[in-house]
């Protein structure tokens, strides 16, 4: 290549560097004064919001707009969880009196799964805003089967918007409800220790479902010194302790569960010492074993022999 060549070749080169460098720095330059100018132009970020608040109306209309019997059908929306986050999206905001309708018109709803998946967001909603009626509708319009987990959805709203409020409330609620109740509060107060849930639970005389449901769901120990426990309830059924209702049948079996995971199968012989003379205690034997299975299989075994040698 001669010089002439050459040179022409490095001017091109130049002047394309050239070219680059400055679109560059003007692209740059450009979106830097844009985004600058956006944060300082409100009625821009108002733009912004107003598309997002736009697409949301726009999510709820799909079920406002059509008819609830239409959108029970999931095909609508493309997917359950599409036609999920348009009920949530749609009820959230909703005031008491949409609330209101929207339980009406759902009652009337061909589709039992779609029926239940919008009557328990609308009661979430329904717990937040006026718990009492919330309660009161549900009591008198849902039937018998599904009052139950209505009423728990509405304690774990409710329970975490006025705790003593909703205690008081349960205490006029019958023996299936309160459980409801009480099962709501031990899902909802995870802030709350063992001994505080066990306290609440005992006003309602539902201590029982708090422990079984605690036990379920956490791992420290909800009964911190099972043979103070054990002995506490045998001094105070000592009378009766041949006719005990299911309830406290099941919270002996609790009380021995916990006993047994401390201390082992040997604590039998200590069980069988402390009831009244010729009690027996196969069947609390039986449930404890039933309980234990699961997570310590040789414990469960070891229990039960000790209680059938003694037996």
């Amino acid at each position: 290549m001669t010089k002439v060549g050459k040179r022409k070749s490095w001017q091109v080169f130049a002047i394309v560097a050239g070219v680059v460098t400055l679109g560059g720095f003007s692209v740059g330059y450009f979106l830097s004064n844009h985004i600058a100018e956006s944060s300082r132009n409100p009625d821009t970020r108002q733009s912004t919001v107003s598309e997002v608040a736009h697409s949301d109306e726009n999510v709820s209309r799909r079920i406002s707009a059509r008819s609830l019997q239409k959108s029970s059908d999931a095909s609508h929306f493309g997917n359950f969880f599409a036609r999920t986050n348009a009920i949530l999206t749609y009820v959230t905001n909703a005031d008491i009196e949409r609330v209101q309708q929207l339980w009406r018109e759902s009652k009337r709803l061909r589709s039992p799964e779609f029926q239940e998946e919008l009557q328990h967001k609308l009661i979430q909603r329904w717990a937040i805003l006026d718990p009492y009626a919330a309660l009161e509708t549900i009591r008198k319009e849902l039937p018998t089967q599904g009052q139950s987990s209505a009423i728990e959805l509405i304690y774990r709203e409710w329970s975490l918007s006025s705790l003593e409020d909703a205690i008081t409330y349960a205490q006029d609620l019958s023996v299936e409800h309160q459980e409801s109740a009480v099962k709501g509060i031990v899902l909802a107060r995870e802030d709350l220790s063992s001994k505080q849930v066990r306290k609440i639970a005992r006003r309602l005389n539902r201590e029982v479902v708090a422990i079984e449901l605690l036990k379920a769901t956490k791992n420290d120990n909800v009964i911190d010194v099972p043979e103070q426990e054990w002995n506490m309830f045998v001094s105070k059924h000592l009378d009766q302790f041949q006719s005990l209702s299911d309830e406290e049948l099941r919270m002996l079996t609790e009380i021995g569960h916990s006993w047994v995971l401390q201390d082992g199968a040997t604590v039998f012989e200590e069980m069988q010492a402390s009831l009244p003379e010729n009690t027996p205690l196969l069947s609390t034997v039986t449930e404890v074993a039933e309980k234990l299975i699961r997570t310590h299989p040789q414990l469960a075994l070891d229990f039960v022999l000790k209680g059938v040698d003694k037996e």
